[in-house]
């Protein structure tokens, strides 16, 4: 009868979106681990030359641990949260990277209070560091553009890297930020 099938049909929807759920949480949880890999790792090689500069860095990082520890397993957060830790992270680079690396930020956010997922755009941000080249005699670029409008949002990340520094990636933070956003849009039309 259509009663029965129409019910089993909920229980499956119901159980597709926990296990979405589930798989979601699982990949938000790898992303933290990972970049805290990568940070103090650079805060490891300042200390060998830099230790004013690796206190600093340090310090900030605190601050993006905080913001980790408390929103990072949230379902959603403000958009101006994740717009100010992503700025967070930025000057972190900026200080990681010194006068190898020239920055350009420009962000337009009409509405800062929509919910937003946190931790989704960072691995965008941290390959353009990443994989960005620069020579002894010249500078390496990183452009990041967010702008968000209405029900909007764009990120555009740019860099400078050479074709011969490439190399197949191994990392797991761009697979999951895809993942993430295959979850995201699934439990949407769940």
């Amino acid at each position: 009868d259509s009663s029965t099938s129409r019910g089993l049909g909920d229980v499956y929807k119901r159980q597709e979106k926990e296990k979405s759920q589930f798989l979601f949480q699982t990949l938000r949880q790898q992303i933290t681990p990972h970049f805290m890999f990568n940070v103090l790792n650079h805060i490891n090689i300042l200390m060998q030359d830099n230790v004013p500069l690796a206190s600093s860095l340090l310090e900030k990082y605190s601050d993006i641990l905080r913001y980790q520890l408390y929103n990072g397993q949230k379902e959603l957060i403000s958009l101006e949260q994740e717009i100010e830790f992503l700025q967070n992270y930025i000057a972190i680079e900026n200080i990681r990277w010194e006068d190898k690396l020239a920055v350009s930020t420009e962000w337009e956010v009409e509405d800062g209070n929509i919910g937003f997922p946190p931790l989704l755009l960072l691995t965008f941000i941290e390959n353009a560091f990443k994989h960005a080249s620069h020579t002894p005699t010249e500078k390496g670029q990183v452009q990041i553009r967010f702008k968000q409008n209405a029900h909007h949002i764009l990120l555009e990340v740019g860099n400078t890297s050479s074709p011969h520094l490439q190399r197949p990636g191994t990392g797991l933070g761009l697979a999951n930020a895809i993942k993430r956003l295959d979850i995201l849009l699934s439990l949407i039309h769940i």
